[in-house]
């Protein structure tokens, strides 16, 4: 038999099967979670969400950008931070450019919007 999963929120996640009771036949066990009415249809941008009594449909809504907040780093700190970009983002460009997938301008573009992006205290 089919069951509808849901995770801990009550959000569907998938079907599952649920097996039939060793010792009651024709009585299924399901899994922790699992109901036996099926969701209805949602577009890609909802899902669906067992109250305990019945689905319901929900729009996936964009989550509130984190107000940016100035920190005092130390130029230390923001060196290391620019070696992990510069590890992350320029380096393979930079491999790119040598074999020659990638222009020199490229490179210098992403080395620069790293340096754009971590300035040093005293260029604040």
């Amino acid at each position: 038999m089919i069951a509808y999963q849901t995770n801990s929120n009550g959000v569907f996640v998938g079907t599952v099967n649920s097996d039939e009771s060793p010792l009651e036949p024709g009585v299924f066990l399901l899994p922790a979670g699992a109901v036996t009415v099926e969701p209805p249809a949602f577009e890609e941008d909802q899902f669906a969400v067992w109250d305990g009594e019945g689905w319901m449909v929900e729009t996936f809504s964009e989550p509130e950008p984190e107000p940016m907040v100035p920190i005092d780093l130390t130029r230390a700190e923001v060196e290391e931070i620019r070696r992990h970009r510069y590890q992350e983002t320029t380096d393979p460009l930079f491999f790119e450019f040598q074999r020659g997938d990638a222009t020199e301008q490229a490179w210098l573009d992403a080395v620069q919007a790293v340096k754009d992006a971590n300035p040093y205290p005293e260029a604040l």
